[in-house]
């Protein structure tokens, strides 16, 4: 009974031991299950922050391929780290064909970068210039815009906006070209109701004819009643020494396109 007593006090002595060990244990535990618990939470932020990152990534490439001006990013090589949809189909060849060649080798084709992008790089300063495609017979409007470093330094890249303004040019030229005709039209009847002067009166109709066809030379006549025949009387465009012919030769009925008019019948 005795050896029983001392064994249990024994046990006890050496639990007593133990406690402390035990209570390092199950605190080792307690910060081990808090860590896994924060891991958790990281790692659910990190999933999170990475589907928000591939959102914004996806969300940027669509909006950046719905731009419908081909548009290119270059580095500081000119060659080309970007490109949306447009520029693909404006160059006609697939992407990885491209991406990473200087871009006046791909559209458009020429021997060097564009100027105003070789100054845009030096000044660091949005540009833009006006360029004109043989290949595909349009016209576009180039704007450059530097991409400087988190810093607001030097850039490291550039942004390329070719704006196709082709149907805007001919309708520029064309209001501009119905607006000469029409001034030169007014100014015809204008001489015509305030010039007495034949001689004066025809050369300014001549001169404003050559400007309305838009042609290089316009020569003048006028019917002879008398004598039956168109006599010249003003020239523009005709070469100095041309002059002298073009006032000697008179135009009568026996010309196949004289006698057509006089007939009515000139087409």
């Amino acid at each position: 009974m005795a050896n029983d007593n001392n064994r249990i006090k024994k046990l006890e002595s050496e639990l007593e031991k133990l406690k402390p060990e035990l209570e390092k244990a199950q605190e080792q535990a307690r910060i081990l299950e808090e860590s896994r618990r924060a891991m958790l939470s990281m790692l659910e932020d990190l999933n999170e922050s990475r589907a928000s990152i591939e959102k914004a990534k996806n969300e940027w490439e669509a909006t950046f391929d719905s731009i419908s001006d081909p548009l290119f990013i270059h580095d500081k090589e000119f060659k080309i780290v970007r490109a949306n949809i447009a520029y693909r189909n404006a160059a006609g060849i697939k992407f990885k064909e491209f991406i990473g060649k200087p871009y006046h080798e791909i559209f458009p084709k020429m021997d060097k970068p564009f100027n105003m992008c070789l100054k845009a790089l030096e000044l660091q300063e949005e540009e833009e210039e006006e360029f004109s495609c043989p290949v595909t017979n349009r016209i576009f409007k180039i704007r450059f815009y530097p991409i400087k470093d988190v810093n607001g330094g030097i850039s490291i890249q550039s942004i390329h906006i070719l704006e196709d303004i082709t149907e805007a040019k001919k309708a520029a030229d064309n209001i501009k070209q119905e607006k000469e005709i029409t001034t030169h039209l007014l100014m015809i009847a204008e001489a015509t109701t305030h010039t007495s002067d034949i001689d004066k009166l025809m050369g300014e109709v001549t001169h404003c004819s050559h400007k309305i066809i838009g042609c290089n030379i316009c020569l003048s006549y006028l019917w002879d009643k008398e004598a039956k025949r168109f006599k010249p009387i003003k020239a523009y465009g005709l070469e100095q020494k041309l002059i002298p012919i073009f006032m000697t030769e008179t135009l009568d009925e026996k010309v196949e396109f004289v006698k057509k008019a006089m007939e009515g019948s000139l087409r």
